[in-house]
């Protein structure tokens, strides 16, 4: 397979976007890198994650976006210099799992 980019951009969309943006922030300890609105449909808030992004979308009207149960179930990453394991659900009841990330260069 051969990707038309070098990351994987991953899509939650929400119902409660305060908890979502919060958990996102203060749990896992991303930084929120731009905000997009999609015409009168969705609002989108993208947190970079190396050079993959995080987009939660949440709707701002009834037409066009419904939530489908489908797509990840589970979401599992690695970061450098995290000071404890994040293990757990996200506010819309998905499962996340942070832990610490090692290098594998050898030792000088």
């Amino acid at each position: 397979m051969q990707l038309s980019k070098p990351q994987i951009d991953l899509r939650i969309i929400t119902s409660d976007l305060a908890a979502q943006l919060a958990f996102w922030r203060d749990t896992v300890g991303l930084q929120f890198s731009a905000h997009a609105e999609m015409e009168d449909v969705l609002d989108q808030y993208r947190y970079q994650v190396g050079q993959s992004v995080l987009k939660i979308n949440t709707k701002k009207s009834d037409g066009g976006l419904v939530r489908q149960s489908g797509g990840y179930r589970a979401t599992y990453c690695t970061q450098f210099g995290l000071e404890r394991p994040v293990t757990g659900t996200d506010p819309d009841g998905y499962w996340i799992e942070v832990s610490q990330s090692f290098s594998l260069a050898p030792q000088k």
